[in-house]
């Protein structure tokens, strides 16, 4: 929890331009298979170090192997 607390207050120091840092695999917010993402409410994607050709996209509809709405919860 303290870097996604980590997170937002560099966002909001930094706003967008703080991106570049989330995505930095040599930054404390890639660690092992985990990262910081950003969403906006609307579904649409700005931030995954993990899987970035995702950024941009709408997920609202995307949804786990089970059915389940992964960003619509």
């Amino acid at each position: 929890m303290d870097e996604v607390n980590a997170a937002v207050r560099l966002l909001q120091l930094k706003g967008r331009a703080g991106f570049a840092q989330l995505r930095n695999p040599a930054s404390r917010f890639v660690f092992r298979d985990t990262y910081v993402f950003v969403n906006l409410t609307d579904g649409v994607e700005l931030v995954n170090a993990g899987f970035p050709e995702l950024e941009g996209r709408n997920l609202m509809g995307l949804e786990d192997a089970e059915g389940n709405p992964m960003v619509r919860n």
